[in-house]
């Protein structure tokens, strides 16, 4: 039994070692790239000419308490009026979304506003609407409670014109002072622009979001566009790589609200990591389809929730393990556990001071916590788990959101006035 004990332990240890230097590589990479060589953040490098007339594409259901901030900030946008156009489909609100829309509409000649006879179909069902209404030769895919940056339809537009037919953005988040789950969500923040960084620089996909994405509107008409699924950003993007396209990162974002609740955030986790599984099964002949390092990359992406949730199988394992181990070899194994810990904390710290500077110094006194966020979406990835085993019928939920915006955003101050 100790035996077995060990070389299942050995086994979860080089898993998980392979797995974490993967991912670590390429946000290694992308702070390499952030460091050194990116510099495009300043705007004045764009150019005006023969730009394409862009479709926002907003899925709404209860969202007039954040309709009017969206607006603000669409309206500081730096691009052209008469090339952009913003197509709001409505989905069974009743919180007076629909009656909002309208007036806005009379106000704004670059609004459209649909409304879904069936209410409550779910996100996909709505963009697919707002597809058929699109006129724009770019989609932009946003949801309510984004607030794009100024220059990022002017970024997209530019590497549109360079023949990128997929650009995923970054986002940032507005309500980090709303709660300590909500300051947590920052390292995902950092992560996910480390990744996209990353990946660009070494010829990888980057996965569509559904909100910070702009897509060809031809290229999305050839794909069908979106599938009703749990998942349907990712799962779009499965497709469109078998049809030979991959994502690339733009270097513009989006502030968004992240979840400030642990309820609602297990919610969105589990609909999402199950979404992704099913994916990953669904499309598991991207690795004969398509090139062998963007199959394996990408379906390493979509099973991230079943490692995550191995990980709670490994803690069980370890902690059955102290039976079998005494005197010095408890000792060594505790302090191993401890010091692997505590040199990733270390790491973690480093990393973001190297990154990010001194935006990250209130986040370096909470970093130790990053274990409870990492914690809580291993549970949600058992959950999905779970879930899927057991043939629980999908259910898509909506993520609420509280409309929250933190104070000391100057720049949102500006935008939103």
């Amino acid at each position: 039994m100790e035996k077995a004990l060990l070389y299942v332990l050995l086994f979860f240890g080089a898993l998980f070692s392979v797995y974490s230097l993967y991912w670590g590589g390429i946000l290694v990479t992308g702070g390499y790239v952030l460091r050194k060589e990116n510099n495009v953040e300043n705007p004045s490098n764009l150019s005006y000419e023969n730009l394409p007339k862009i479709s926002v594409l907003i899925p709404v259901r209860n969202e007039a308490k954040l309709i009017g901030r969206l607006l603000n900030a669409l309206n500081k946008v730096n691009y052209p009026e008469e090339k952009l156009e913003i197509i709001f489909v409505e989905d069974g609100s009743t919180d007076g979304t629909y009656e909002l829309l309208l007036k806005c509409k009379e106000r704004d000649r670059r609004i459209k506003v649909i409304h879904l006879e069936e209410n409550n179909k779910g996100k996909p069902k709505a963009l697919n609407e707002g597809l058929k209404h699109a006129t724009g030769e770019l989609i932009a895919l946003l949801d309510a409670d984004c607030i794009p940056e100024p220059d990022i339809f002017l970024k997209a537009a530019n590497e549109y014109r360079r023949g990128k037919k997929i650009l995923v953005g970054y986002f940032k988040v507005v309500n980090k002072k709303e709660s300590l789950i909500a300051k947590l969500a920052v390292f995902e923040e950092i992560s996910w622009r480390l990744m996209g960084l990353g990946r660009m620089k070494l010829g990888l996909n980057v996965p569509i979001s559904g909100s910070f994405s702009f897509i060809d509107r031809k290229l999305l008409l050839k794909a069908k566009g979106w599938n009703a699924c749990l998942a349907e950003d990712v799962e779009l993007g499965a497709r469109l790589l078998k049809m030979g396209y991959k994502g690339y990162f733009l270097n513009g974002f989006v502030w968004l609200e992240v979840p400030g609740k642990i309820p609602i955030l297990l919610k969105q986790r589990i609909r999402w990591y199950r979404g992704y599984m099913e994916t990953a099964i669904k499309h598991i002949d991207l690795l004969w389809k398509v090139k062998k390092k963007l199959a394996l990359d990408f379906l390493l992406l979509l099973t991230t929730p079943f490692f995550a949730a191995l990980t709670l199988f490994s803690y069980v394992l370890y902690a059955l393990s102290f039976h079998y181990l005494t005197g010095l070899l408890l000792v060594l194994f505790i302090a191993g556990f401890i010091g692997a810990n505590l040199l990733g904390l270390i790491a973690l710290n480093v990393g973001l001071m190297l990154i990010a500077g001194s935006e990250t110094h209130e986040l370096m006194r909470v970093s130790p916590l990053v274990y409870l966020y990492t914690l809580i979406l291993a549970i949600s990835s058992l959950i999905a788990c779970l879930q899927m085993v057991l043939k629980k019928k999908p259910v898509w939920v909506k993520t609420e959101k509280s409309g929250w915006i933190d104070s000391d955003r100057m720049v949102l101050s500006k935008l939103l006035r």
